[in-house]
């Protein structure tokens, strides 16, 4: 153990990151610059970064570092802010030891303050059992944190000009701060308890921060898939980013994860699940290497493993169509399946509807076609407690504009009664929304985030609709 003090013992936080070996490191620091050392040294040599900070009214976290970060992507840089109670200077080179002090990702902290703090080597870490409690705090910031996304970074910008116009009146800041951020979730400390009411706005929270987080993955790999530059020769270079990256996904996952197997009853079985956390742990602490891998291996493909090149060039052009504006608001009953027929969450629910759902003897079959079909028909019969038909729900979903996040109507059209229609979940929903405005919201299932877990990203995976 070495204690850290700059320049009163001459024991340096810099000399201590030059020294580590690591390839992968996890900080929970409050404050955090741009201009620290830390984040330039993990940049320039390749170095993953899982950091945790703080969201506040007064960009505890520069707002610059926050942009910065969001331009690395996410295979190098998993960044998440906790609105709360956090106030931790961790910061841990795996396989080199941890630092635990008082220093915040500042100038001042690493060079000018006074600052103490102590740091463990690694075999130190192991045999006092210290590395276990650490695992403990990172995976406890993981529940929560939010994740950092260009909507967010927005906001706080929002702020700052809103802190320029008033008075600084901290009060009336928090206020403004409050209003903002009043979907994400507030840590209270470890003796919080939650108010009453809150259980319900606690789920919509969580809800609102898996679909932005997954978002944010999506976009941000798509952007470092781009710039590889590595498409097979069937994939013509004006196909849209967001759909040749996701046509790229269903092949890794199809025949790198599932070992090719596009078998629909496998999906959710044990095996599929098994696999992909095998590869989300060999992957994780790199998973810029495992993009980079796995788009050359799709680059060499003499031909598409299960049609893509067709999805790519055809279908997802029709489906972006289908679900325009203008097809939406004269969408009739044959409308609703041809949109939907695609659509890899809704077939996967139309085969798993139970014949005696729509008045069916046991035993009859149908192809997945047709029980598209039946699905699409039985749905444009149904109405919401609200009185909502699918037709207005897709409008809605896709298209509206109060409230103005996307999170927010996909949660009012899965879990409010008055618009809520069932057999069509967030899968089928999220993924169609995905397909009608690709250059917003990439197109997302749950093969989707498995693809994404199995290279190394760690999102949730979800198995009923």
């Amino acid at each position: 153990m070495q204690v850290v003090m700059g320049k009163l013992n001459g024991v340096w936080l810099r000399d201590l990151m030059t020294q580590a070996p690591s390839r992968y490191v996890q900080a929970a620091v409050a404050y955090a610059q741009r201009s620290n050392p830390l984040f330039d040294h993990c940049k320039e040599n390749g170095v993953r970064l899982e950091f945790y900070g703080l969201l506040d009214e007064t960009g505890a976290v520069a707002p610059e570092l926050l942009r910065h970060f969001l331009q690395q992507g996410p295979s190098r840089v998993d960044c998440r802010l906790v609105n709360g109670l956090f106030h931790p200077k961790v910061i841990w080179w795996h396989g080199h030891g941890a630092y635990i002090g008082s220093a915040n990702l500042t100038d001042a902290a690493w060079f000018r303050n006074v600052e103490c703090g102590v740091f463990y080597p690694e075999s130190e870490l192991s045999t006092g059992g210290l590395d276990g409690e650490l695992e403990q705090l990172f995976a406890y910031l993981r529940t929560v944190s939010v994740p950092l996304t260009q909507e967010l970074v927005e906001r706080l910008a929002r702020l700052s000009v809103s802190q320029r116009a008033v008075d600084q009146s901290a009060r009336g800041l928090r206020g403004r701060f409050d209003e903002l951020f009043k979907d994400v979730v507030q840590h209270r400390g470890l003796i919080g308890v939650p108010g009453r009411g809150e259980r319900k706005a606690s789920a919509e929270r969580a809800f609102a921060q898996e679909w932005n987080d997954t978002l944010q993955t999506l976009r941000g790999l798509s952007a470092e898939f781009g710039r590889l530059g590595l498409r097979p020769s069937w994939v013509d270079v004006t196909a849209h980013p967001a759909i040749h990256f996701d046509q790229f996904l269903h092949a890794y996952f199809y025949v790198r994860i599932r070992q090719g197997s596009e078998d629909d009853d496998l999906d959710d079985d044990m095996s599929t699940a098994e696999l992909v956390q095998s590869s989300f742990e060999q992957h994780k602490s790199d998973p810029g290497a495992a993009l980079v891998d796995g788009a050359r291996w799709w680059a060499s493909l003499k031909e598409a493993p299960y049609g893509e090149d067709e999805y790519i060039r055809v279908t997802a052009p029709g489906m972006q169509r289908l679900f325009s504006r203008e097809a939406l608001a004269s969408l009739d009953r044959d409308g609703l399946f041809a949109a939907f027929r695609d659509v890899n969450a809704f077939r996967m629910r139309a085969r798993q509807m139970a014949n005696a759902g729509y008045g069916l003897p046991v035993g009859h079959h149908e192809s997945m076609v047709e029980k598209s079909r039946r699905l699409a028909n039985w749905l444009w019969d149904r109405r919401s407690a609200g009185g909502r038909g699918v037709r207005e729900v897709l409008e809605f979903l896709i298209w509206g504009r109060d409230p103005p996040e996307m999170e927010r109507r996909l949660w009012l059209v899965t879990h409010d009664e008055e618009w809520k229609l069932p057999n069509l979940g967030p899968s089928s929903l999220g993924e169609a929304v995905g397909w009608a405005r690709p250059d917003n919201y990439p197109p997302r299932n749950n093969r989707t985030n498995k693809a994404l877990r199995a290279l190394g990203h760690n999102v949730k995976l979800f198995y009923k609709d």
